[in-house]
């Protein structure tokens, strides 16, 4: 019984790193597919006064919620997965940690704002003048 159970466990974990690889490719792949658009709206904040320092903020903020609510909603369908598990197939007592939902939400941020500065690291560094100019062609 223990060997199964070891064997089940090898391939949650292994499902587990390729849904986290596969959600950060598609999150850098998000990020990057608006990497235009939010170079066009920084620009424009740029010129109409904004800081840069302003705008980082900004960004970081949108990249660490999106990640925390993320990580959070990831981690507790994982806990109610691995609860069902436990009870109707292995059928064996568990409950969840409530610190589960907690550094779910805190890995989703720091995994969020990381594949948020790889991708959008060169945007508030364009010239304002630069960036208007080739979205207007």
């Amino acid at each position: 019984m223990q060997r199964v159970l070891d064997q089940v466990i090898r391939a949650v974990e292994f499902l587990f790193g390729f849904t986290l690889a596969a959600g950060l490719v598609v999150l850098f792949a998000a990020v990057t597919a608006t990497r235009e658009e939010r170079a066009h709206e920084f620009a424009i904040m740029r010129a109409v006064g904004a800081r840069g320092s302003l705008l980082r903020q900004v960004q970081r903020a949108e990249l660490a919620g999106v990640g925390l609510l993320a990580g959070f909603l990831a981690s507790c369908a994982a806990a109610a997965v691995g609860w069902a598990l436990a009870h109707y197939v292995f059928e064996f007592e568990w409950t969840v940690s409530l610190w589960v939902p907690l550094l779910g939400a805190l890995a989703g941020a720091v995994l969020a704002l990381a594949a948020g500065w790889w991708g959008l690291r060169d945007v508030l560094r364009r010239p304002v003048v630069e960036t208007l100019r080739q979205s207007a062609t």
